[in-house]
């Protein structure tokens, strides 16, 4: 269901962005404008959207030059405030590295581009699944708001599409959705259009939108379509060059109901972004009061200390803990942007002494200053003759005893002392050799200094020793960690060294099916060999431990495996019968108002098939025939089994149903050469409705080719498969009103 609510939630927003900007505007003007570059929408712009769910009480009214257009009874039904930033302030601005502007309504961010062809809409940045995860839809081609300029007899056609598919991470690769639009845009009109703010001096810009859709869902493997088809509706913006765009934006449906009707209602004047800036007052007691200096009329602040600490108030007061340099930083923000400034603040504070001491070992120690209100200076005294001015002094001790050890550190503030006893023994430091006797047996000679009097080893397999240099034998191959802790009277200390025996290999393996012939072959030798020389019975072999291999043919092969340490070799065989399942396929051959045969060519002998032919109909026939009652394309997929396992394939085939009414009809198109090699003209006898749609399908029910047309063509089939195909012009209400067939023949 979440997912469901997504798709219907981004297929509504992606028409509703092409009416982005609005200003309000009064007075009555006169005189034909002209749209340019310069008068996109700029950082700090602020507008009040609104719309009118009253849709019957209007009409479209009249294209032509000198219209008069009364819409002062619109009322404000629903409202937004678009207010645009810039591109750094919005959420995954480096999604879209070339945008100029970004639109924002509440959590939904619109990147453009202004440049001297137009006004381009790049893509949404939103949470659009409400997981707390901004995501970025971006368009691939990116469509057309608006040319630059744009005056009277300004025209074009656009192309934009976008591609959700990428949203794997939310939708699990369960959907997939691709809008494609072509839009045919000219200005039909121009003139005075009332509103309820005033009088606007206007061009009228129509734009008639074909959509192509297509959204799909995952089903037990397999794709199915839940939405595809064709849609074609229409769009009136009113332009005004106060408004940097459309003022007024009525849509309609293909049979010209309107769907919606939005407009401007109010303005909110531009407020440059605050410019932050601030004083310090010292109070010399580690306190610090900082006054608010920023210019541009800023409603919220964020001081950052420099040490952690953080304030909302405009003019806080923070009392800081430790001397030292730290960087404060004041954001002051608007409804248009923010900035930021930082200061230096020096902290001064007398030091307070104090440290730690951390044994290295054998009279050596490591003395760590912790004094605070970082001192400069440092005076060490070992109490044994010795001093340092290090602030972290390492120092060693000849001679044991307990000694007295002092710090003195100081700043410009002052300084202070601070002293810790400290006794000092030496413990032997422990060490040893090892001798191999034989591949299981070992000697463990100490030569621990310092003289130790007691030893204690652990050989890392559960027995230990108290002798000083003792013998042990090893039950089992390993790696293992042999210690030894010497001790006296002063103390202890341990040293571990890493032993391995090794026992010659005792060969084994598993043999696990992966798919259709693919096995994996896992080594489970003991006594840790260390290279493996696998045989797989069909003239193949591996030396990797865990192997993969794939047979090409089936039968019964003698796998053997060689496992190899240091101390040997150990070969085994086992016995493995390869079946192959069955790989789908299949060809499609059109027959005539929807009827295909199927005929299956499926390799390594299935024994039944399973035919979906994506209308809801099955079969288990090897060949079937199949009557499409519909035109559209359907999915049609065949499984194929065998005791193995199974294999499966789908092909998207495009059905044909209606023919053309009216026979004379067929007479608009000339079609020639015929057969063709290279470019088949297309020669249409008579005027079609302007923005005609044309298909080319093949035998098989495929799509060849789709595109807009308004006067004759030629088709470049130079790459085709030779073959029959047929050429169909629709209406742009979609009514079949040509139908041809030709052939290519290479």
């Amino acid at each position: 269901m979440k997912k469901n609510n997504t798709i219907l939630t981004m297929k509504k927003i992606i028409p509703l962005l092409s009416s982005l900007f609005f200003v309000l505007s009064t007075g009555l003007l006169h005189g034909q404008i002209s749209l340019l570059q310069t008068d996109a929408p700029a950082v700090g712009d602020v507008f009040i959207e609104s719309s009118d769910t009253t849709l019957s009480a209007y009409t479209i009214g009249q294209s032509g030059p000198n219209r008069i257009w009364d819409f002062r009874n619109l009322l404000v039904m629903e409202s937004d405030t678009l207010t645009f930033i810039a591109t750094n302030d919005a959420p995954r601005a480096e999604s879209f590295p070339n945008a100029s502007i970004v639109g924002k309504i509440d959590s939904v961010y619109t990147f453009a581009i202004a440049n001297n062809e137009g006004l381009f809409f790049l893509g949404i940045v939103s949470d659009f699944f409400d997981v707390d995860t901004f995501y970025a839809l971006k368009f691939d081609l990116a469509p057309k708001l608006l040319a630059y300029p744009t005056t009277s007899t300004t025209s074009f056609i656009d192309t934009s599409k976008f591609d959700v598919s990428e949203f794997s991470s939310v939708f699990g690769d369960s959907v997939r959705i691709v809008q494609e639009e072509v839009h045919q845009v000219n200005v039909d009109a121009f003139g005075t259009l009332r509103m309820p703010s005033g009088n606007f001096n206007v061009l009228r810009q129509k734009r008639m939108i074909i959509s192509y859709d297509t959204i799909e869902v995952r089903n037990n493997g397999l794709w199915f379509p839940i939405q595809a088809g064709t849609d074609t509706s229409y769009t009136y913006e009113w332009l005004a060059k106060e408004s940097k765009g459309p003022l007024l934006t009525i849509s309609t449906n293909a049979a010209g109901t309107i769907t919606d009707i939005n407009f401007v209602s109010n303005i909110i004047p531009n407020i440059p972004a605050p410019q932050a800036a601030f004083a310090v007052e010292d109070r010399e007691d580690g306190s610090f009061r900082f006054v608010d200096q920023s210019t541009n009329e800023p409603n919220s602040w964020a001081w950052d200390f420099g040490d952690g600490a953080t304030s909302t108030e405009q003019n806080p007061t923070h009392v800081y803990a430790s001397t030292g340099s730290f960087n404060v930083c004041l954001t002051a923000s608007n409804n248009t942007g923010s900035s930021m400034v930082c200061q230096t603040v020096e902290v001064f504070l007398p030091p307070v002494a104090t440290f730690d001491i951390d044994t290295i070992g054998n009279g050596t120690f490591v003395f760590n200053d912790l004094s605070s209100n970082s001192p400069i200076s440092w005076d060490w005294d070992f109490g044994d003759g010795s001093t340092s001015d290090n602030q972290n002094p390492t120092h060693t001790f000849n001679i044991p005893g307990t000694f007295e050890i002092c710090l003195t550190a100081t700043n410009e503030a002052g300084q202070n002392t601070s002293c810790q006893s400290l006794t000092v023994v030496l413990i032997p430091t422990a060490n040893f050799e090892i001798v191999g006797i034989d591949n299981n047996r070992f000697m463990f000679n100490d030569l621990s200094g310092n003289n130790p009097n007691s030893w204690f080893w652990n050989f890392g397999d559960g027995n230990t020793s108290n002798e000083q240099s003792p013998t042990h034998m090893y039950s089992a191959p390993g790696s293992y960690e042999v210690c030894l802790s010497a001790a006296n009277v002063a103390g202890s200390s341990n040293v571990c060294k890493t032993l391995s025996v090794v026992f010659a290999p005792v060969a084994s393996f598993d043999i696990d099916t992966l798919d259709n012939g693919l096995y994996e072959f896992t080594d489970l030798s003991t006594n840790v060999p260390t290279s493996w020389a696998w045989d797989f019975g069909d003239g193949n072999s591996s030396n990797q431990q865990n192997p993969t291999h794939t047979y090409v043919s089936p039968g019964t092969y003698n796998i053997c495996l060689t496992a190899t340490n240091e101390a040997g070799n150990n070969m085994i065989c086992q016995s493995l019968t390869v079946i192959l399942s069955p790989q789908a396929a299949f060809t499609a051959t059109m027959g005539e108002n929807g009827a295909y045969l199927f005929t299956d060519q499926s390799t390594n002998n299935p024994t039944s098939w399973a035919w979906d032919f994506g209308d809801g109909s099955t079969s288990n026939s090897q060949n079937p025939s199949h009557a499409f009652t519909a035109s559209g394309d359907f999915q049609v997929c065949l499984m194929v089994s065998n005791e193995a396992g199974s294999g499966n394939t789908c092909q998207t085939i495009s059905v044909l149903i209606d023919a053309v009414d009216d026979i004379e009809k067929g007479l608009k198109l000339k079609l020639f050469p015929n057969p063709v090699a290279q470019s088949l003209a297309v020669q249409i006898e008579r005027t079609l409705v302007q923005d005609a749609f044309m298909q080319i399908i093949n035998m098989q029910g495929q799509t060849r080719l789709r595109q807009v047309v308004n006067s004759n063509a030629n088709i470049d089939v130079t790459s085709w498969p030779s073959g029959h195909y047929t050429l169909l012009l629709y209406s742009p209400q979609g009514a079949i009103i040509g139908r041809k067939g030709f052939i290519v023949n290479h």
